[in-house]
């Protein structure tokens, strides 16, 4: 039988040199060693934290279309106003993590998740040993549920609970704050397809595939979607059903799964492909070859754009600035999302130049004669919208590190989350 006591967090006397007095904290490195294996949900476990750390939570609950969760609020200091820093990132996926962090792929996990954990836990760690009343100051975490397009962190952002207050999100950028170098835009696309139609084959087969990658890759939904139209346009299959997939916090999706109707066998899958054991018994039946074909165009249309905005910019553009975050919806009627790292600091025809290049991209591919119609579409920019007189950084362990040594990394990245809110509050 298991030792039950691994699912309790352990709490320890710590002091650091940045307390006042020293505080009740608990051994960053075993709270990360003991999340694997545990079978109290990571959630319950953060609040356990947070508590003996004596930091008020508030737990919202959300719901919105994309699903249910929780964004877990903690507010440290009695200051009403004036400085103060919020600490906010995105929760792992998982609720529970299993043995070992090499078994997370297998687990469903997010490729992220690893690193998100030992972001939060550093982050929790830091406000356990910092004193807010002592430094004069407020401090806040959020830890906000990890939607496709970000809506719970872009909802927070002008609360007047955080008034006054610099935001240190959660990146593998390193153990140093910066200022981020891209703003970031989410553009939804409507794509209400025409009627359903028959299949235009006879199938020998219906199977199930899946198209995974265990590491972040901004073009992977792409190159994935690809796979299925080339194998549709080769006369293989026909593409019976795509499953609604959707990324996390504005990262690309790190699984594609479709149902395929098999017109030549055997069927020759491309990596990362793989026919799955079971297939659903039931798909909905709609133009899915010809949505598909939209989606790459538009992804293609709007690389082109933003890429020339960069240039226009007298910068170089990221390696990949548009990334495919969600499809959502039945074949015969949903919506694509797509993220774009856009220049930052543009002034207002700047922008507003961007945004009819980014409305033309659309356009061209609306009038390209597409079976499937091009709807209206709607851009967020930017997808975190810093408040008026407040400083944002990004900062976060270096995901490599993390994987090589997650409580290593943990520890690290407290001890440098205690000094750089320390500099950030006595600098405001």
């Amino acid at each position: 039988m298991r030792n039950r006591r691994r699912d309790i967090p352990t709490l320890t006397a710590q002091v650091k040199p940045l307390c006042y007095p020293p505080p009740v904290s608990f051994d960053i490195a075993r709270a990360v060693t003991e999340t694997f294996g545990s079978r109290t949900a990571l959630l319950d476990r953060i609040l356990s934290y947070l508590y003996f750390a004596d930091v008020a939570v508030v737990e919202q609950s959300t719901a919105d279309a994309w699903g249910s969760g929780v964004t877990v609020i903690g507010l440290k200091g009695q200051a009403e106003s004036g400085p103060g820093v919020v600490l906010a990132g995105p929760l792992p996926t998982l609720r529970v993590f299993p043995e070992a962090p090499s078994a997370l792929p297998d687990a469903g996990a997010h490729p992220r998740d690893l690193v998100r954990l030992v972001d939060l836990l550093a982050r929790v760690s830091a406000l356990s040993v910092l004193d807010p009343e002592a430094l004069g100051a407020r401090l806040a975490l959020v830890a906000y549920r990890p939607d496709p397009v970000a809506e719970a962190l872009h909802d927070l952002a002008h609360s007047p609970f955080f008034s006054g207050m610099d935001w240190v999100l959660s990146g593998p950028t390193g153990l140093e704050p910066t200022r981020p170098s891209f703003d970031v835009a989410v553009i939804e696309v409507r794509l209400p397809g025409g009627p359903r139609r028959a299949p235009r084959h006879r199938f020998r087969n219906v199977v199930s595939v899946r198209a995974r990658t265990p590491r972040t890759d901004p073009a992977f939904p792409v190159r994935a979607l690809q796979d299925l139209s080339d194998l549709a346009a080769r006369g293989h299959a026909d593409i019976l059903d795509l499953e609604p997939c959707a990324g996390s916090d504005l990262l690309a999706p790190s699984q594609v799964d479709a149902v395929l109707g098999v017109i030549r066998e055997p069927l020759s899958l491309p990596e990362p492909w793989e026919v799955l054991a079971e297939t659903r018994p039931t798909v909905r039946l709609g133009a899915w070859s010809e949505v598909i074909g939209t989606v790459l165009d538009l992804s293609h249309g709007l690389e082109t754009a933003v890429s020339a905005a960069w240039t226009a910019a007298g910068a170089i553009s990221p390696a990949a600035p548009v990334r495919l975050v969600a499809i959502r919806g039945a074949g015969d009627d949903g919506s694509v999302f797509f993220a774009a790292d856009l220049p930052p600091c543009l002034d207002s025809p700047g922008r507003e130049r961007v945004r009819e290049a980014l409305d033309a991209a659309i356009t061209q591919v609306r009038d390209s004669g597409h079976p499937n119609p091009v709807g209206p579409c709607t851009t967020r920019w930017p997808a975190f919208p810093p408040p008026r007189d407040a400083r944002t950084f990004t900062m976060g362990p270096i995901e490599d590190r993390v994987w090589e040594d997650p409580a290593a990394t943990a520890r690290l990245a407290a001890d440098a989350y205690v000094e750089v809110l320390s500099r950030l509050l006595r600098e405001r």
